[in-house]
């Protein structure tokens, strides 16, 4: 914990990349690895499918309303508490977006504030759909520093190591994914858009299979070990919850869950269940990608691989 409170941290951890170079791919960070609960269709991300937008916009003193301390003084309308943001959220029933930033000292941060925080199109996307929050991480090695321990948890939550960051969360705090720059406002809104909707991911493969069939989509099964799995968890930050995945997979595909978890248990149908796919598809190994054509025949199989553009490219064209 010294090191991470250290300046040579903050110079060396948190890279001061600028916003050209914040372009190229980056890691989308989801946070701690899903649980499944006994839903047929579950939201990979939360319980909030379905609900995260309710299109009515926040009362205009809605933030304003919250102690003086608990508000960002040079970013209106971001909240600073944690707790705050997330009660906000929850009584709102909306998405948070945290914004890692050095409280707008370094270019990089206040460009990217100005240039997609601060437009017409996103706060009034803002207003209708999310609650913002700023993590100021200048100073952060001073122990008397506002929500500190509460800053440093997010940090290592989603594995924070650039400034600026942009991560977006249900409002119990689950992870949806990171938001990359974008060419235009409007371009930067509709990529939120993407990541603020969970992807539906099924845990009855016959269903699915039916699903995929009536809707003429490939079946994309995964298999995991959600909570001990390393390289599952990479593959859900990284991979899962980027913009591209998204899009990809909301057009495309019909999205299968199959996890043999050490922390928890399943329901005994579903354990015997992801037992026999395991078998049939001869897994060998987590995480594993099976590709199904609609008529549910395998078109191919794809393991975790950190660039989302060569994840991208192998999925594309197996699924082709």
């Amino acid at each position: 914990m010294k090191q991470l409170l250290s300046k040579s941290w903050l110079a060396g951890s948190l890279v001061l990349c600028s916003v050209a170079l914040y372009a190229q791919d980056s890691a989308g960070k989801m946070g701690e690895g899903m649980k499944i609960d006994q839903q047929e269709v579950i939201p990979r991300s939360g319980d909030v499918a379905g609900k995260l937008l309710n299109n009515a916009a926040l009362p205009d003193d809605a933030v304003n309303q919250m102690m003086p301390s608990t508000q960002a003084a040079n970013m209106p309308g971001f909240l600073t508490s944690p707790a705050e943001a997330m009660k906000m959220a929850q009584e709102h029933n909306r998405p948070i977006l945290w914004f890692f930033n050095l409280g707008l000292t370094e270019s990089v941060d206040a460009d990217y504030y100005n240039n997609f925080l601060t437009t017409p199109e996103f706060k009034e996307f803002a207003k209708n759909n999310l609650v913002l929050a700023s993590v100021d991480l200048s100073g952060i090695d001073n122990a008397e520093k506002p929500y500190r321990m509460e800053y440093l948890q997010l940090i290592k939550k989603f594995h924070v190591k650039a400034i600026p960051t942009i991560i977006l969360t249900t409002a119990d705090g689950k992870g949806l994914g990171e938001m990359k720059i974008a060419a235009t406002p409007a371009d930067y809104v509709a990529d939120l858009q993407v990541i603020i909707q969970p992807l539906q991911w099924h845990t009855d493969y016959n269903q699915a299979v039916k699903m995929a069939s009536d809707e003429n989509k490939k079946l994309f099964i995964l298999f995991t070990g959600s909570d001990w799995c390393p390289y599952c968890i990479k593959l859900d930050q990284q991979i899962i919850s980027t913009v591209e995945f998204r899009k990809y997979a909301q057009k495309n595909l019909v999205l299968v869950y199959v996890d043999f978890p050490s922390g928890f248990q399943l329901p005994k149908e579903l354990v015997e269940q992801n037992e026999k796919l395991q078998s049939q598809y001869q897994v060998k190994g987590f995480p594993t990608i099976i590709i199904l054509d609609s008529n549910g025949r395998k078109l191919g199989s794809m393991g975790y691989d950190p660039s989302i553009n060569n994840f991208m490219q192998k999925l594309e064209k197996i699924a082709k």
